[in-house]
C-alpha cells in the first residue's frame, strides 16, 4: 500500500508533503520533517470544476488542475501539481521563516507563482472520480 505522506529533500532539509485533489481542487501540504506542527498548504484552485455524471449520486466525478504550464524570462515549463517536481518547487522558493511551530498556513499556489515572478500560460484538467457507496440513495446504505 501507498503511504500518504512523502519525504522530500531541498537545500540539505528534510520535508514531508502529501497531496488531496478534489472539484477544482489541487492542495499541497508541506511540514518540516524535525516539527509537523508547522504545515503550510499550497491551494490551485480553479473555477472550472463540474460534476458531471447520470450516476453522480453515488460516482462522483470532477475535474482539478493537474498541470500548470508557467513562464519566467522567456522559458516554459510544465508542472504536475499533485508531484515532488511540485513540492521542490514551492519549497525553493519559500524561505525557511514561513514555517512556524504550531501554525496551519494556507497560501494561494497561483498568487504565490505570480509573487515569484512567474505566468500562468495554461492550466490543464484531471480528472477524479471517487465512489460513494454509503450515501442514503446507495443501495448500501439501505441493506445495513
Amino acid at each position: 500500500m501507498k503511504r500518504k505522506t512523502r519525504t522530500i529533500t531541498v537545500n540539505d532539509n528534510k520535508y514531508v508533503w502529501w497531496y488531496r485533489v478534489g472539484a477544482g481542487l489541487a492542495e499541497i501540504n508541506l511540514s518540516p520533517v524535525n516539527d509537523k506542527t508547522s504545515v503550510i498548504t499550497v491551494n490551485f484552485l480553479c473555477d472550472n470544476a463540474e460534476i458531471t455524471d447520470k450516476y453522480e449520486k453515488y460516482i462522483g466525478i470532477g475535474k482539478y488542475p493537474e498541470y500548470i504550464t508557467v513562464q519566467k524570462d522567456y522559458s516554459l515549463c510544465d508542472i504536475k501539481t499533485v508531484s515532488p517536481k511540485m513540492a521542490a518547487f514551492i519549497l525553493s522558493h519559500l524561505k525557511s521563516d514561513d514555517f512556524v511551530a504550531r501554525k496551519y498556513i494556507s497560501y494561494n499556489g497561483f498568487d504565490l507563482l505570480e509573487e515569484w515572478g512567474f505566468v500562468v500560460n495554461k492550466i490543464t484538467d484531471g480528472i477524479y472520480w471517487e465512489i460513494n457507496l454509503y450515501s442514503k440513495e446507495s443501495y448500501l446504505w439501505n441493506t445495513i
